[in-house]
């Protein structure tokens, strides 16, 4: 008997769940995380005159105020490289693409994929070429912990890596 999970799902809901029910220690209003861009989808790309394709769908954006996105987070539930094997941890090109493509589209300054902590592996930050004030960051939570005992260690880090 086994029990199987998509964990990619499992990781995304539950990093999402947990930001938007702890907004006010974040100091953010509950309305400003949109889970799924609820309410904020967009698409790549446009016909002239024509509908949409390609909808852009992150894992979670949260705004400044109305209409303004600050920060666009996108959970990959992948076992990353140490740094001394890989200078890109196995970061692969399409899922740089594809947080480039919410930077430019939700036009947000700090643009984040989170990854679960893997020891060997450090945080990274970038910025778009040529758009100095759009970061994108490759970031790491620990999640070898108990969340029961350790609720608001974990708490203090999500902060740190996505607020400050």
């Amino acid at each position: 008997f086994s029990l199987l999970f998509p964990m990619n799902i499992l990781f995304e809901e539950f990093i999402a769940r947990f930001i938007k029910k702890n907004s006010d220690f974040f100091g953010i209003k509950r309305s400003s995380v949109h889970i799924q861009a609820e309410g904020k989808r967009k698409w790549l790309l446009r016909k002239p005159n024509g509908p949409g394709k390609f909808r852009l769908k992150p894992d979670l954006i949260i705004e400044n105020r109305p209409g303004e996105i600050s920060t666009v987070l996108d959970t990959k539930w992948k076992r990353l490289r140490k740094d001394i094997e890989d200078s890109k941890n196995g970061v692969s090109q399409a899922d740089m693409y594809q947080i480039f493509a919410y930077a430019k589209q939700y036009n947000s300054s700090k643009n984040i994929m989170l990854f679960p902590k893997v020891q060997g592996v450090t945080a990274k930050d970038f910025y778009v070429d040529g758009e100095e004030e759009k970061q994108i960051s490759i970031s790491f939570v620990n999640l070898n912990r108990t969340l029961f005992k350790e609720k608001n260690e974990f708490k203090e880090e999500l902060k740190e890596i996505i607020f400050n």
